[in-house]
């Protein structure tokens, strides 16, 4: 009898605790949640903000991961001394051509080509 009763003392605070830890939580969790609508609703006009912002943000990229897409082609891309030297280059609607080739056969700058057609003749 006096085994169970020892057994029963040290067990007690075990199978207590929990419940209490529990009660503590949820009074916790109850104290950081907004209390008023209003409050709950600015954390709302927050969120669509935040989502709002986000939408906002310019999708247009280039081939490299994150590079926003500039006005005007790439001079890089015009070499004469390549197998394959492009005559002109469509970008964002608009036909662009090398400017002026270097001595080496890049290019110096590419400006908009006037009167451009995209029918194959």
């Amino acid at each position: 009898m006096k085994n169970v009763i020892c057994l029963v003392l040290l067990l007690l605070p075990l199978i207590t605790s929990p419940a209490a830890y529990s009660q503590q939580d949820t009074e916790l969790n109850q104290s950081q949640a907004p209390k008023t609508e209003t409050e709950r609703a600015k954390a709302r006009l927050m969120e669509a903000i935040k989502q709002r912002d986000e939408a906002k943000k310019p999708k247009k990229t280039s081939r490299k991961v994150g590079e926003i897409m500039s006005e005007q082609p790439c001079a890089c891309v015009f070499n004469n001394t390549n197998m394959w030297n492009p005559e002109k280059i469509l970008w964002k609607d608009q036909y662009y051509v090398c400017g002026h080739y270097l001595d080496d056969g890049r290019c110096e700058y590419v400006k908009l080509m006037e009167e451009a057609t995209t029918e194959n003749n």
